[in-house]
């Protein structure tokens, strides 16, 4: 059974949340901000699907050959999953630990990938590579 004092408190909640609400949605006119075009000319925006598939087929390319390369490395010593192999992203590209990466790197990097379906996604289903 509720309380006087927990409907007094659960009104106080949702009062303030509706204020806050209010106060948060006011757009302040900055006079310099306002002679600025709403799109600039010229304009060019870059190509962010043909970026994510050109740093996608970059990083995970296992054949690259050069200095520091390939990037993608494989381990078969995971932490949280030792019976399954894993891979990783370098920290810093040339680092001295051929095995040490950290999330940062491969989670937006799958991600990525997957959000404009690149060739590496698709040939993961062939070759059975789990990324």
């Amino acid at each position: 059974m509720r309380t006087p004092i927990k409907n007094l408190s659960s009104l106080v909640v949702i009062i303030v949340l509706i204020l806050a609400g209010q106060a948060s949605g006011q757009q302040v006119n900055i006079p310099r901000i306002s002679v600025m075009p709403d799109f600039p000319q010229p304009y060019d925006m870059r190509n962010w699907k043909k970026v994510a598939r050109g740093y996608d087929s970059l990083v995970f390319d296992q054949n690259l050959t050069g200095e520091h390369l390939p990037l993608v490395f494989f381990r078969d010593n995971s932490v949280n999953y030792p019976e399954l192999p894993s891979f990783g992203l370098h920290t810093a590209v040339g680092t001295n630990s051929p095995t040490s990466g950290e999330a940062i790197n491969v989670i937006p990097a799958v991600i990525g990938a997957t959000l404009v379906v690149t060739i590496r996604a698709i040939s993961l289903k062939v070759t059975g590579l789990q990324w």
